[in-house]
């Protein structure tokens, strides 16, 4: 059984491996790899069974580890038998609050049956606004069934139709779904961080599960244990994925040692950031080609300036605004302008391209992991070891530092620090797999059945999730703080949360004037919520009518930067501050998102609120394209024959004529009409 993935941020990773995990497990001989890294040779010599789970990202297009199989099998000149013999089953990944809803999922399926495949179980498509983890267990189960009764029963293809009425569950099949997701997943705005400068983990007003059980009277003794039915299968990636990294030595995680417990330093700097700085791509490579600059390797970019591009906000600090009101809080748009220094990157960019900055998790919360940590057991396979006993006769020293140096399976190296900064997201809502993992890392047995009980499937189970995750906002980082003997292993914390994803921003100069800089325009992500949905209680005059306090909550990557800006954004105040660290970025070219290759082609360009950035990239490559055309044909030889003979007096032969100034001539450019949002007649 081949289990195939394309994944843009890791959810549809970790749902692949962990259905790897549950076949192999299960006596299957199964294989887990990306889209890329298979072939239809590699599939038809190999595989009797391909599962498939891919997401989708940018305007319907596949994720990087999928999109060159994917231009591979769309091609219209294969055979239609290409894939005759295969049989196979794909799950898409979505969100219904876009578009093109599960796009690749819905593509791939289409183009396999095209090709000749036969399809054993119907697409399914989970929607991450609704009914993912439903949707995406009863699509593992079936599998799982389906494949076990052909091979045990040797039934026939044609069979199969029938042993899908058998199975009783009744998964969403998404061919009613008309909308589709940009990355396969969907995180509350731009993530969760608190805007409060209080140095307290949780911003005010968030409830645990007693107070929410309480307050809205559900009807659950959150101090009992839920049926095991009720619950969805634990979600672990592969545990033993990494080492740790000492004296120049590796150890194996059951032994693992802090690199500030030992006299000599670890192999490899500690100051993860100077050593990607020194990374550079190779010279000359081509925009087509920068990917080279990735999340585990990217650009560390010096900010040049940075600037409002609304009027700047009457605020009391550089962080909060003067209004209290949640009203003014959450509807206040202020707009940053960021320039980004790339000289020094090999990025080669056009209009319609993007920058994606790597952002790091709260400090606050990456110090509350870290002293989960020192608490934690060390688990492996054979043996529990507790900190106290690995650090026995080492001074007391705690196991894990910021700079412990871990070293993955594929070879690279960081720091603690690093991977709880900005590798694992401590800030989105997690997954329900992911609630349950952590409900068995708890020492307190009323907490451990609290978070099962939010993990249960039916209404009790529904309503508890909305409550404690969907409408707080909660990510895992504060479901720690919110649950206190939740003490999960480093090894647990890889397995089960997902990678955090990096923020893109729409490129809005051009490279024919910028080649090397990028501006990037930022609205300042804000937003409340509330424990029972925020626009009841805006209908209820105020939430002291309910007994509940309102959470603010900004952007994780907006209010990052709008910290990091403070020299530019507020000079009376802060114009001596030093200049900013480097941010990390990333390149993502756009294969669509292109200027027509003619200036003579019309445009109609509609950009409401930032979403304007990208049009004035293009407005300048534009205006840069027709200036260049101009001098281009005045500089243009007129085509004068010099033969070698005399020419009497000042008489000269005849000028050939500018043929490019004749076409330039008749050639004009194109009307542009761009529709933009004014929020008032200042904007304008």
């Amino acid at each position: 059984i081949y289990v195939l993935y394309g994944s843009q941020t890791g959810n549809a990773e970790s749902i692949a491996k962990e259905f790897n995990e549950n076949l192999e497990r299960n006596g299957f001989i199964s294989k887990c790899l990306t889209l890329n890294s298979t072939s239809v040779d590699d599939m038809k010599q190999n595989a009797d069974y391909i599962t498939i789970i891919c997401s989708t990202t940018g305007n319907g297009d596949a994720p990087e580890n999928a999109d060159a199989f994917w231009r591979t099998i769309k091609k219209r000149t294969l055979p239609k038998d290409l894939l005759t013999g295969l049989q196979f089953s794909v799950l898409g990944l979505g969100d219904t609050n876009y578009d093109k809803f599960c796009f690749m999922g819905k593509a791939l399926d289409k183009r396999f049956s095209e090709l000749g495949a036969t399809r054993f179980l119907n697409l399914h498509c989970a929607d991450e606004a609704t009914d993912l983890e439903e949707v995406v267990e009863s699509w593992k189960i079936q599998c799982e069934k389906l494949i076990q009764k052909m091979e045990s029963d040797s039934i026939q293809l044609e069979s199969t139709a029938k042993l899908i009425e058998d199975i009783t569950l009744n998964p969403n099949t998404g061919e009613n779904n008309n909308k589709t997701n940009d990355n396969g997943t969907k995180s509350p705005s731009d993530d969760i961080q608190t805007c409060d400068a209080d140095s307290k983990i949780l911003p005010n007003g968030v409830l645990n599960l007693s107070e929410i059980v309480k307050h809205f009277n559900i009807s659950v003794d959150l101090s009992t244990t839920p049926d095991s039915s009720l619950l969805p299968k634990s979600r672990r990636n592969n545990e033993n994925n990494f080492e740790i990294v000492a004296e120049g030595k590796t150890q194996p995680s059951s032994t693992l040692t802090s690199s500030s417990s030992l006299k000599t330093s670890p192999t490899i700097s500690t100051n993860f950031q100077d050593k990607q700085n020194l990374t550079k791509p190779t010279k000359g490579r081509s925009s087509s080609n920068t990917s080279e600059w990735t999340v585990e390797n990217p650009f560390h970019a010096p900010i040049n300036y940075a600037k409002w591009l609304t009027r700047p906000p009457n605020l009391s600090s550089p962080l909060c605004p003067t209004k209290s009101s949640e009203e003014a809080w959450e509807h206040s748009r202020d707009v940053i302008l960021v320039d980004i220094n790339i000289h020094l990157s090999g990025i080669q960019y056009q209009p319609g391209d993007s920058i994606a900055i790597c952002v790091p998790n709260p400090e606050k919360l990456i110090n509350c992991v870290l002293e989960r940590l020192q608490s934690s057991t060390i688990t492996t396979t054979t043996t529990a070891t507790t900190v106290e006993n690995i650090n026995e006769n080492k001074s007391n020293i705690p196991l894990f530092q910021k700079d412990t140096i871990i070293r993955k399976l594929d070879g690279e190296e960081l720091s603690l620090f690093e991977l709880l900064s900005y590798r694992l997201d401590l800030v989105s809502v997690p997954r329900k797999a992911t609630v349950l993992a952590l409900a068995e890392c708890c020492k307190d047995e009323n907490e451990a059945n609290a978070l099962r009980w939010v993990c249960t499937k039916g209404e009790i189970g529904k309503t508890l999730w909305k409550n404690l995750f969907e409408d707080q906002c909660v990510g895992v980082g504060e479901l720690l703080a919110l649950y206190p003997s939740c003490t999960p292993s480093l090894q647990t914390l890889i397995a089960i949360l997902s990678p955090l994803p990096p923020r893109a921003y729409s490129i809005a100069t051009s490279p024919l004037l910028h080649p090397s800089s990028v501006e990037v325009a930022l609205s300042l992500v804000r937003y409340c919520c509330v424990s029972g949905g925020y626009q009841s209680t805006l209908t209820t005059s105020s939430t002291e009518t309910r007994g509940l306090k309102v959470i603010k909550r900004s952007g994780l990557c907006t209010s990052y930067l709008h910290n990091l800006l403070k020299k530019w954004l507020y000079p009376s105040t802060h114009s001596n501050d030093p200049t900013p660290s480097p941010i990390r970025i990333i390149h993502k070219p756009s294969a669509t998102f292109r200027l027509p290759g003619s200036v003579a082609s019309p445009l109609v360009l509609i950009g409401p609120g930032t979403g304007v950035a990208p049009f004035i990239g293009f407005l300048s490559h534009r205006a840069a394209l027709e200036k260049e055309r101009r001098v281009s044909g005045e500089d243009t030889c007129t085509g004068m024959w010099r033969g070698g003979y005399e020419l009497a007096g000042t008489c000269d032969l005849p000028c050939e004529g500018n043929r490019i100034d004749e076409f330039i001539q008749h050639v004009q450019p194109g009307d542009i009409h761009l529709y933009f949002g004014c929020r008032n007649e200042e904007d304008w």
